[in-house]
């Protein structure tokens, strides 16, 4: 993907309700050049990717970043049982967070997403993007 970002074709899952994307790589949130092993910047290695309809996966970058292609690789996960299911995942909303540096936690308020228990929510960290140039203790 380059760094402007883009969007792949999947095969459509049942709804955005019930479905999100996971990263697959173990560098960063994408695996960095095509046949590459060297190191890499980490506003290089930045990335995000979304499910942004029920067919689509959206990718985005860092915009200062290598603009060569990057290898990112996706999980995305449905499901397709009976609604209300006792395994029914439900996607309650797609939230970006900024961290600084200095602020390195955040709380999101789900009010209105109708939630009845905070704790048996899971956060899905789905990308990071950063600016940060150095390869080093990143």
């Amino acid at each position: 993907m380059i760094n402007s970002g883009g969007t792949g074709s999947i095969t459509a899952v049942s709804s955005l309700n019930n479905a999100f994307a996971l990263a697959n790589n173990n560098r960063k949130v994408n695996a960095g050049l095509p046949g590459s092993g060297s190191n890499l910047p980490a506003d290089d290695l930045s990335g995000a990717r979304v499910l942004t309809a029920t067919g689509t996966l959206s990718y985005y970058r860092q915009a200062g970043s290598n603009a060569s292609n990057m290898r990112f690789n996706s999980s995305v996960w449905d499901y397709v049982g009976p609604v209300g299911g006792v395994n029914e995942m439900i996607v309650r909303n797609r939230y970006v967070v900024t961290l600084n540096g200095t602020t390195n936690s955040t709380t999101v308020n789900i009010t209105g997403a109708s939630v009845a228990n905070a704790n048996k929510c899971i956060p899905f960290i789905t990308g990071i993007l950063t600016n940060n140039l150095s390869s080093i203790n990143i």
